[in-house]
């Protein structure tokens, strides 16, 4: 039987040991492109087999401080982008279409890069996730009067992504919780 306080590796039963990366990003596991994770996430090795794991302090929270960090700067979404952000709501294609006023067609166009969100939509869709995701991202600033005089601009190359940097840190009482560390 190993030591207290030591895991062991479901593997092989070797120690694994743990480390806090300086900085982690994985597009396809976060869901959201560009997004980087400073001094927050904690990679697991096994000293026997060497296989590695992450794991994310309050995924919750990174999810929703990513989906309000990107929200909050004025470029025009991509599909990829919405898909993510209409998840975090929890809604369906038809939930969607029917809060924002248009066809699930034009949801599933504009999440495929077919067509683009109007604005008067994206504004719509924008009010709805920071006024459901500030609840879990508390450390991200939101004000509601940003989205409404925003001036959302096109993206000039279609290739290039919006790059979010999200730091982990203590919140008030003893809480872990996101911050934003810069977006561009």
């Amino acid at each position: 039987m190993g030591r207290v306080g030591l895991k062991r590796c479901p593997e092989c039963d070797g120690t694994l040991k743990m480390r806090v990366l300086a900085e982690y990003r994985d597009d396809k596991l976060l869901g959201l492109p560009g997004i980087t994770v400073e001094d927050g996430v904690e990679e697991e090795r096994c000293t026997r087999c060497r296989k590695k794991g992450t794991t994310f302090p309050n995924l919750a929270g990174l999810l929703a401080a990513s989906g309000l960090a990107r929200v909050l700067i004025p470029l025009k979404l991509n599909g990829t982008e919405i898909r993510f952000l209409r998840k975090q709501l929890g809604w369906t294609h038809p939930v969607m279409a029917e809060r924002l006023g248009v066809r699930e067609e034009t949801v599933s166009r504009w999440e495929n890069d077919r067509e683009v969100m109007n604005v008067p939509a994206e504004k719509l869709f924008r009010l709805c996730i920071g006024r459901r995701l500030k609840k879990r991202a508390r450390l991200i600033p939101f004000d509601s009067e940003s989205i409404e005089e925003m001036q959302i601009r096109p993206v000039r190359d279609a290739k290039r992504q919006v790059q979010i940097r999200l730091r982990l840190v203590r919140a008030p009482r003893g809480r872990w919780a996101w911050e934003a560390a810069e977006a561009a």
